[in-house]
């Protein structure tokens, strides 16, 4: 710990704290002391208060391995590590006390009664936003743009966090407007770690309508709740490409000059940073696009909801899976419309909504299927599945997977003291409008420490579910970002029908019991809590709750509307693109340090210490 001190601290700081008072005894202890004994006793409070006492003091609590501590200490979900996230790295030092603060300030502000969006910054596209996606713990974002004179169109990965403020870092093109867009991190070759991206596209089936010369299938809405009346029918793809996590944080890195001479040569002699990896094509309409994996390969899957199946291709044996399931005994004589899917995180099987459409009432049923390790056409019977009775115009399922490390030398953030999250499921309804949420929860089993490892719970979903809370927005209809234990709804005019709606509110929603229950047995005892703050509880009567400031949605509304939003449930970020401008407004529903501006005050104090070192040394 000295010599990790040392390195992190210049050797000056360490007289400083000597030489503070002659009667300040405080001050003239080892720095080991403070980091290894002192700090153990003190929570986030008191680190934060000794900052204001000196600069010393402003130093030594940025030491990583206070905020370490906290973070493994945690009882609160943390936002998502990327598989390349290093632990022990000095570069990724500020991460982890951004974790901390970012995992208690934004479950604060969702248990709070009047929740605020606490920061605000803008992404500079220089293109039209068409659809987003928002990588777990908020970090990067895909998004599919175009320019405004319907000419170019790609895939941009951007980098939220960088010290010089958010940045392209790679883009590809798509030739037509991309939507269905969805990401994940995974490996795909060997141990290499990657990210893997999947979109849909269409154009006309035999190109433009003869009689229609300026006809453009890209002007079409991709929404599956409106019907379009087109000229020509649409022919569909699916691309799923590949970019691996080595690229992303080269291109990445906070040193990185990029308007260097070498930076310009490298980049434009490197090869294209994207692989596509595979494509589906298809007559019938894609609803909804998936990637994932399973036992460690990984899958796209798509919905062809006109045939009543989902389509899985295996991205490294090429191989096409497509499960058929059957029609339910009782509505036999009636269509069945697959609405959602979601691969049960971890497991080998799935939830599946499906809507019956009955002379007289529209019916849902919510059910589990095995996805078969074979390939080929499958008809499939659930396993376990219920029905409602509800009408709805689209449903929305949670992609929140069982915390779990990803790196070899990350913290092992599982839920100690509680079961991992539930799969949620959203209904948004009609006549009358508005939001019907179910929760799957997860059964733990324990597993006994061997001489190898140590005891672990492991989890299985097994389509138990549970009605949380039905909330009627009528006259208005409510919009839903899904998360498993909170979730971003913002309602928008019966009437207006646009691809680009008016916001009326932006609100946030709390589950409001998060956990089913707690376990039998603990693996370990609970920790001292690190904050002298009580967690507020969730109300009923709070579980949604407006954002403030308003002028945020009038700022919205003015430029156009919603034309697209996305939203990352454990860093509490919200994306949101106007129609009418080149841009995304992030806005952070959690406190975090803005990274360009600790570096530069960071790199200013050491490079002082450092000069007022050498000086002392020359004489």
């Amino acid at each position: 710990m000295a010599s990790l001190i040392s390195n992190y601290v210049p050797r000056i700081l360490l007289d400083r704290f000597r030489k503070t008072s002659p009667f300040c005894h405080i001050s003239r202890l080892p720095l080991d002391v403070y980091v290894d004994c002192i700090f153990l006793h003190l929570d986030i409070e008191d680190i934060i208060s000794l900052r204001q006492v000196s600069k010393a003091f402003y130093l030594l609590t940025h030491e990583p391995i206070i905020w370490r501590r906290f973070l493994v200490r945690l009882d609160i979900p943390v936002p998502p590590l990327r598989p390349t996230f290093r632990y022990s790295f000095r570069t990724t030092d500020h991460e982890i006390e951004q974790l901390v603060i970012q995992a208690i300030t934004v479950d604060d502000n969702f248990r709070r009664e009047d929740p605020k969006v606490v920061s605000r910054r803008l992404l500079l596209s220089y293109n039209k936003v068409l659809d987003m996606y928002l990588l777990p713990g908020g970090k990067f974002l895909i998004a599919s743009v175009k320019d405004r004179c319907n000419f170019r169109f790609y895939l941009v990965v951007y980098a939220l966090d960088h010290p010089k403020g958010p940045r392209a870092i790679a883009r590809v093109p798509t030739m037509m407007k991309a939507y269905n867009v969805h990401a994940r991190f995974m490996k795909v070759f060997g141990n290499e770690d990657g990210l893997v991206l999947g979109y849909t596209r269409r154009r006309f089936r035999t190109g433009a309508p003869f009689w229609s010369c300026r006809a453009d299938a890209n002007d079409y809405s991709s929404r599956t709740d409106v019907d379009i009346d087109a000229p020509e029918d649409f022919f569909y793809q699916s691309v799923c490409l590949y970019i691996s996590m080595e690229k992303i944080e080269e291109l990445s890195d906070p040193d990185l000059d990029t308007e260097s001479r070498e930076y310009i040569d490298n980049i434009t002699s490197a090869p294209p940073p994207f692989l596509e990896l595979t494509t589906v094509e298809s007559e019938n309409e894609i609803e909804d696009l998936q990637v994932f994996e399973k036992k460690g390969m990984p899958f796209l899957a798509v919905i062809h909801a006109v045939n009543n199946e989902i389509i899985f291709i295996d991205l490294l044996q090429k191989t096409m899976l497509t499960i058929c399931p059957l029609r339910w005994l009782k509505y036999q004589d009636y269509p069945h419309r697959i609405r959602a899917f979601r691969p049960y995180p971890g497991q080998t099987d799935m939830v599946v909504v499906r809507s019956i459409n009955t002379p007289t009432e529209e019916v849902q049923v919510i059910e589990s299927y095995n996805i078969p390790d074979t390939s080929g056409l499958q008809v499939v019977t659930h396993k376990a599945g219920y029905e409602l009775k509800k009408t709805v115009a689209s449903v929305h399922i949670s992609d929140y997977d069982v915390p779990r490390p990803t790196g070899p030398d990350q913290p092992d953030l599982y839920y100690y003291y509680d079961p991992a999250p539930p799969v949620s499921i959203y209904l948004r309804l009609k006549k009358p409008d508005g939001l019907l949420h179910h929760a799957i929860y997860p059964t733990e089993k324990k597993i006994q420490a061997t001489a190898k490892t140590p005891a672990r719970y492991e989890y299985e979903y097994k389509h138990e579910a549970a009605h949380v809370t039905t909330h009627i927005s009528d006259p208005d209809v409510a919009y839903v970002l899904p998360g498993a234990t909170r979730a971003v709804v913002y309602t928008v005019d019966k009437d207006d029908r646009t691809d680009f709606p008016k916001m009326l509110r932006l609100r946030r929603y709390n589950h409001p019991f998060v956990r089913a229950t707690r376990y039998q047995e603990a693996l370990k005892p609970e920790p001292i809590p690190i904050s002298r703050r009580k967690r507020k509880p969730i109300l009923r009567k709070t579980l949604f709750r407006t954002f403030g400031p308003p002028d945020i949605v009038e700022e919205i509304n003015n430029r156009g509307g919603v034309a697209a939003i996305a939203w990352d449930e454990g860093s509490g970020r919200i994306c949101v693109a106007a129609e009418k401008e080149d841009e995304v407004r992030i806005l952070d529903c959690s406190y975090v340090t803005i990274p360009d501006a600790r570096f530069a005050e960071w790199k200013r104090k050491q490079a002082a210490l450092d000069n007022t070192s050498e000086d002392a040394l020359s004489k």
